[in-house]
């Protein structure tokens, strides 16, 4: 089934224009998708600060990742994109978005009928699975499904050999491999990662934690500090895990 774009999700989202957006104030919204959005959302997803699905809202969640990537850059914090910032972020020069042709993997599935709300509801599912294609290229590429859709009008995801556009937030894993400590904030809902000089080199956010979230929380751990990271710290216990 094609999901389709509403007006507020299309209108301008263009690979043009958010290539060429500039970041402020005026540009970033906390209740729409704009062209400003996705491209700060991607360029801190591609310096390991994460902002979590990339949405194009300058929501709370891309807050916290752009207060990260200040603090590691030895920055002032701010709740929106100082010149500075933007400056450090720029030094990335590649293109937002990509071109990409749908494959056979993509559409092979198998796909769920219907996603379980809950946490104990998917235990009893023998393959968490995605529920249509759309889902999981929007996943592949750390996109929602509503701004994959509102990219590609028109376009058939169940089709192999469609060329659609994606974000691009291809980055490299050599600030990941150099994690030491994983620093977990139950209250903030935030992971860091650190190197051994206790030096700020990445972070993800949302991070949900406690026995009903603990497998949300794990695939940012597989992600950013892999085999590399030595030890996790909790805020909430200060409780070390060595690996």
């Amino acid at each position: 089934m094609m999901l389709a774009a509403s007006p507020a999700w299309s209108a301008g989202l263009s690979p043009e224009a958010i290539n060429s957006a500039e970041p402020s104030k005026k540009s970033l919204s906390r209740d729409k998708a704009t062209p400003a959005g996705v491209r700060l959302q991607v360029l801190l997803d591609r310096a390991h600060f994460s902002p979590g699905e990339i949405d194009g809202k300058f929501g709370q969640n891309a807050s916290k990742a752009l207060r990260a990537y200040a603090e590691a850059q030895q920055l002032p914090s701010a709740d929106q994109p100082t010149d500075d910032v933007l400056k450090a972020l720029r030094v990335d020069s590649r293109p937002i978005t990509s071109d990409y042709m749908i494959t056979e993997k993509d559409v092979a599935g198998p796909f769920l009928e219907k996603l379980p709300s809950t946490m104990e509801g998917m235990k009893d599912i023998p393959k968490l699975s995605y529920t249509s294609p759309r889902g999981a290229i929007a996943e592949k590429f750390h996109m929602s499904e509503q701004l994959l859709t509102a990219l590609n009008s028109g376009k058939k995801f169940e089709r192999a050999g469609e060329a659609i556009v994606v974000v691009d937030t291809g980055g490299t894993d050599g600030e990941a491999s150099k994690t030491d400590r994983v620093e977990v904030d139950k209250t903030r809902q935030t992971v860091k990662l650190f190197d051994k000089s206790n030096t700020l080199i990445g972070g993800y956010a949302p991070a949900y934690y406690g026995p009903r979230y603990r497998r949300v929380i794990r695939p940012a751990f597989a992600y950013y500090g892999g085999p590399y990271a030595r030890r996790v710290v909790h805020h909430d216990r200060w409780h070390r895990h060595h690996w």
